[in-house]
């Protein structure tokens, strides 16, 4: 827990040797009497111990805050208890999958899908930088084994009760493996409002025709040459998609916004253009440029994924 507690203070700006005090004495109202006769005071007994031990105001809220959300809508504080509250779940969560005692139907007798949700509203709340398999990578090491993928399955499983939206929206994001949170969270919550557009099932209807003619690309080389271009259709489209990569937005709604306006212009390619040509270097320049349009969008979300 301790080595979870440091690596986040460090990402997190946090003081790291309150930080370990903290963790050191975090369940050490576990031993009272009072704890032992009581259960649910966990935590609450540590804050008032924590507190005639004179420890600092922030160190005694989160031992008192550890367990949060517990069954509860109330979240840790601060950025400080919720490093605790996240060390204390995410060990957990890596301690019984290495031993594979890993929740399967209905059974979680360790309550690691609670605890899951319990860390991505915490990281949801405060806006924390969390990215699951850069963590569980740095942290792996810790523990006897560790499968990466079978944890960032679990995890991903946790969002489809967290957002409320079309489900696709959700896997049509994950599938590009950017495992940020907050990166993730902002993903959705754009393309749901998107979702909500009149138009949007005829904007999804092009874009996933583009998925389609790239689906067999390996995407290893997507050159285009403008010298290769030979209708205003190929430099139309070139030229506007050109123009949104200039712009750098790295507001996902902004992006998705122009990415969506190339509709009309992708429509008018596709009606005009031959993209499988039979001059090879024509198909080739034609597919590459769809191509760069597609992993453009993949940064957002995997098109192809959605469905109504």
């Amino acid at each position: 827990e301790t080595k979870i507690a440091i690596l986040l203070s460090g990402q997190l700006n946090e003081n790291e040797a309150h930080i370990k005090e903290a963790m050191e004495i975090s369940k050490s109202d576990l031993l009272s009497q009072m704890v032992y006769e009581f259960t649910d005071l966990q935590g609450i007994m540590g804050y008032y111990y924590a507190i005639i031990e004179g420890k600092s105001q922030k160190i005694a809220t989160s031992i008192k805050e550890q367990y949060l959300p517990a069954g509860t809508t109330q979240l840790p504080s601060s950025i400080f208890s919720s490093i605790i509250a996240i060390a204390n779940k995410l060990d957990s969560i890596l301690s019984l999958f290495s031993i594979n005692k890993i929740p399967s139907g209905t059974k979680d007798p360790f309550a690691l899908r609670r605890n899951a949700i319990g860390i991505i509203r915490i990281v949801l709340k405060h806006d924390i930088p969390f990215d699951i398999l850069n963590i569980i990578d740095i942290l792996k090491v810790n523990y006897k084994s560790i499968d990466v993928c079978k944890i960032d399955e679990f995890f991903c499983e946790r969002l489809y009760q967290i957002f409320d939206v079309n489900p696709s929206i959700i896997s049509a994001v994950l599938a590009n493996k950017n495992r940020d949170l907050i990166e993730i969270k902002n993903k959705i919550l754009a393309l749901d409002k998107f979702s909500k557009n009149n138009d949007f099932h005829k904007l999804i209807s092009t874009f996933k025709r583009v998925a389609n003619i790239v689906k067999d690309m390996n995407f290893t080389d997507v050159n285009i040459n403008e010298d290769l271009f030979v209708t205003k259709f190929e430099h139309k489209l070139f030229n506007e998609f050109i123009t949104i990569k200039k712009q750098n937005i790295s507001n996902y709604e902004d992006k998705l916004n122009h990415l969506l306006t190339l509709r009309t212009t992708l429509d008018e390619f596709f009606e005009n253009v031959m993209v499988n040509d039979n001059n090879q270097a024509l198909k080739t320049n034609r597919k590459n440029l769809i191509a760069n349009i597609y992993l453009d969008f993949l940064k957002i979300a995997n098109i192809k994924n959605i469905t109504f």
